[in-house]
């Protein structure tokens, strides 16, 4: 009995130190894994601020660029085309053709900076409007030419004789034609072939960029469009960050488009992107325009000058003002049709400025257009914008729709409860809304004011008789018309059923923003009423 006693007393002795030990190595092991652990989080934030200054730093001199670069293309621009060209002689209006295209490829150098910048922030816009795709293919086959040459590569170029146009970002779109052909020139050999092509089909545009190039495998093709990715061993000599392919998936999805990819190792790869292609839209050839008197608020003489010649054509008379205290002298003393100012205007602010004109009461009803770098910034909601540097046709679309619809207005329609919650978010803003409880009193003020972008409750009588009585008269290219609900009225089975994009209530002020932006509404809810991502 004794000796039973001892054995067991031993074996229990065994067992507790065994748990010891266990003990101690697993207190060994969690002071490895928080040191681990701290490392990992003291490196991840040293990652994060380096990538965080990197960014700040590529957006600080991307802005800072843009305003030379600016002159220099609208200049070279109006040589080229402008009254002046008849004057120059041939030899030295190639020079300025030259000026021009080196501009251009400036501007699209800064813009990748940027690009890169804002995607590491998520801060990617895009402003869509018909564009003709063959003339984009065409515009960047040419200015690579001199490189395809340069490798004995033979590009050829099909753009279907019926082509629509496609409603995109007419730079962002080159920006992805371009980066396409370029990847397509660097992974090819000399004396390869390039195609590119682009073809109607259906309600989309699509884009195809083929070659003979190296290829790559089924595995490499999975991660061809991640940021910083590089094929392995296929990359020895051939320049790149490895961001130009990401790049183009962003600025794909970005206008409700798709891109894919079909490769085989030696065999070349090629890369379809899909865009829909643009509705019919009204005519803005300038002639509202025509005999208008603009003024100018604008901090650089030379891009006021820039501005004032692109109006010239259409016999705009124009009066330049440089800070905000002299336009509103100018405003006092004199009668303008509409003002462009950028937002930096010397020592003031173009916001400010517009604040004190709609203060103003003989004054508010001018429509007012910005011109400025940024025009992402949140003062600028509801506003007319065009970036720098200027496009002359979006510079004249902005004016006649600013004349025509005054400041873009939100019509929001919804139950007075969802009243009393939304209309603090429309009010933070800062824009021009008006808001109806009743589907038949929206339907009479839409037929007869200009709206932008119309709100609408879900939860509403008979909300698919609203929508096909609204009429939306503003600029905007496609159908504005924003769904939201409270989570608490139910959705009707037809718009459920129709895939009907709908929002909560606590994201439809963002959608709006968005919206007025141009850029694409991705939040729905479905049918068992749950968030998610389209």
């Amino acid at each position: 009995m004794i000796w039973i006693l001892v054995v067991v007393a031993i074996a229990g002795l065994a067992v507790i130190a065994g748990f010891a030990a266990e003990r101690r190595c697993l207190r060994s092991e969690r002071r490895r894994l928080q040191q681990t652990v701290s490392e990992l989080r003291t490196q991840l934030a040293a990652d994060a601020d380096s990538e965080r200054a990197r960014s700040e730093f590529m957006a600080t001199a991307s802005h800072e660029l843009r305003s030379p670069l600016t002159s220099i293309k609208g200049f070279a621009e109006l040589l080229m085309s402008g009254p002046y060209a008849s004057s120059i002689p041939p030899r030295q209006l190639e020079f300025v053709e030259i000026i021009g295209r080196s501009a251009d490829r400036l501007v699209q150098l800064v813009d990748e900076l940027l690009e890169v910048a804002r995607l590491n922030s998520d801060q990617i816009a895009v402003e869509p409007r018909p564009v003709d795709i063959g003339e984009a293919i065409r515009e960047t086959a040419e200015l690579m030419s001199a490189r395809i040459a340069g490798k004995h590569q033979h590009l050829g170029i099909y753009v279907a004789p019926t082509l629509p146009a496609a409603m995109a970002d007419a730079n962002r779109i080159r920006q992805v034609i371009g980066n396409l052909l370029t990847n397509a020139h660097l992974y090819t050999p000399e004396g390869g072939r390039i195609h590119i092509g682009a073809e109607a089909d259906r309600a989309w545009v699509r884009i195809v960029v083929a070659d003979s190039g190296i290829g790559m495998t089924a595995e490499e093709t999975e991660h061809v469009f991640e940021r910083f990715y590089r094929a392995p061993g296929r990359t020895g000599g051939v320049p790149g960050t490895g961001l130009g392919l990401a790049i183009v998936k962003s600025l794909v999805d970005l206008q409700g488009g798709e891109v894919l990819v079909a490769s085989r190792p030696g065999r070349g790869s090629a890369f379809e992107v899909r865009i829909p292609a643009a509705p019919a839209i009204a005519d803005t050839s300038g002639e509202l325009l025509r005999g208008r008197r603009i003024l100018i608020v604008e901090e650089d003489p030379a891009i006021a000058a820039l501005i004032a010649d692109q109006l010239s054509s259409l016999d705009v008379e124009t009066a330049v003002v440089h800070d905000a205290d002299s336009a509103l002298d100018a405003l006092a003393g004199e009668r303008f049709d509409a003002v462009t100012s950028d937002v930096r205007i010397g020592t003031s602010d173009g916001i400010e400025l517009m604040r004190l004109i709609r203060a103003d009461h003989e004054l508010q009803s001018v429509p007012a257009v910005f011109v400025t770098v940024d025009v992402q910034q949140p003062g600028l909601a509801g506003e007319w914008t065009v970036s720098k540097p200027i496009d002359a046709d979006k510079l004249r679309a902005a004016l006649i729709a600013a004349i025509r619809s005054g400041r873009p207005r939100v019509l929001a329609i919804g139950r007075p409860e969802v009243q009393r919650r939304l209309e603090p978010a429309l009010d933070d803003l800062g824009i021009e809304y008006e808001w109806e409880t009743t589907g038949s009193a929206a339907v009479r003020v839409s037929g007869e004011r200009r709206f932008e972008v119309a709100l609408v409750d879900v939860g509403l009588r008979n909300p698919e008789a609203v929508l096909q009585a609204l009429k939306l008269r503003g600029r905007r290219l496609r159908s504005a018309v924003i769904l939201f609900s409270d989570g608490a009225a139910p959705v009707s089975a037809a718009l459920t059923d129709q895939g009907v994009e709908i929002v909560p209530i606590d994201r439809a002020a963002d959608a709006v923003l968005s919206t007025l932006r141009g850029s694409p509404r991705q939040e729905v809810i479905t049918r068992d009423g749950v968030s998610g991502v389209r």
